[in-house]
């Protein structure tokens, strides 16, 4: 609903769901879930209700350039989560909380079996962890996450969604309620992998200086770390001032100011 390209009497676009897997959001410059349908949005409706039966299912607010009927609208545990994290922090905003890693997928069978994994086990391989996050206290290069918040990562990087679909592991991370998550392995498949059971309750969602539970194989040892999540590095180009200085940097590089007690910048390049 809305009015697209202006005009006096309020519009409605009619579509259907598409899909639903995490999007690049256009205005936060970061990967999140979206629902894809196939209804027009133009400016003007952009920020309107999406609306299903009588309910409010989302606000419609990007389409995809050069394409024909696609569309996008940020879903209700999004906004939810965005309105808790700005209620928890007096007003302020901290934004969906990240790790700080990135990781390669283990889909080669030769690899598994280089880093030791057993032919029931799935996983991603640590490649990369920016320094001054808490993960990289805790996370070593070469490590294979095996589950995240007691949901097994796929070794294409996902974990189960709903019914038969599959998503992202960092949507474990964004902070959306876990109960669309498929439920944690069964006890019976963790005995034969002889990892030890912490089935428990649910968390209802991760924010910025969360816990978050990441079951690791390093050198043929699996441990449980607790690793505190962070708000996710902004991947456009910024530009800080310092000393007064201005520096900018490309859209590929995590920046951070560490003044105490090095004082120094330090740039984490790719």
């Amino acid at each position: 609903m809305g009015y697209p390209t202006g005009g006096d009497n309020i519009s409605v676009s009619v579509g259907v769901v598409s899909r639903v897997e995490p999007q690049q959001y256009v205005h936060g410059a970061t990967s999140l879930l979206a629902i894809q349908i196939d209804a027009a949005i133009n400016p003007g409706n952009s920020g309107g209700p999406a609306i299903m039966n009588n309910e409010v299912v989302g606000v419609a607010f990007q389409s995809l350039d050069g394409a024909e009927n696609i569309g996008f609208i940020i879903p209700v545990p999004i906004i939810q989560h965005f309105l808790e994290d700005v209620r928890r922090n007096g007003g302020t905003y901290q934004g969906f909380p990240a790790l700080g890693i990135s990781c390669q997928a283990m889909e080669n069978l030769q690899m598994r079996k280089f880093f030791g994994m057993q032919p029931a086990e799935t996983g991603v391989l640590v490649c990369k962890i920016r320094p001054l996050t808490h993960a990289a206290q805790l996370l070593q290069k070469h490590d294979v996450i095996l589950e995240v918040d007691r949901h097994p990562v796929g070794n294409d990087g996902t974990v189960a969604f709903r019914n038969r679909e599959r998503i992202s592991f960092d949507y474990v991370l964004s902070g959306v309620d876990r109960a669309r998550l498929a439920p944690p392995a069964c006890p019976s498949a963790r005995a034969r992998l002889r990892v030890p059971d912490r089935t428990g309750p649910s968390v209802a969602g991760k924010y910025a200086g969360d816990l978050v539970e990441v079951l690791v194989l390093r050198e043929g040892q699996r441990m449980t770390l607790q690793a505190r999540a962070a708000p996710a590095p902004p991947p456009h180009g910024c530009v800080l001032l310092w000393m007064g200085l201005s520096l900018c940097v490309s859209s590929h590089w995590g920046i951070f100011l560490h003044l105490p007690p090095s004082s120094s910048i330090f740039l984490d390049l790719p």
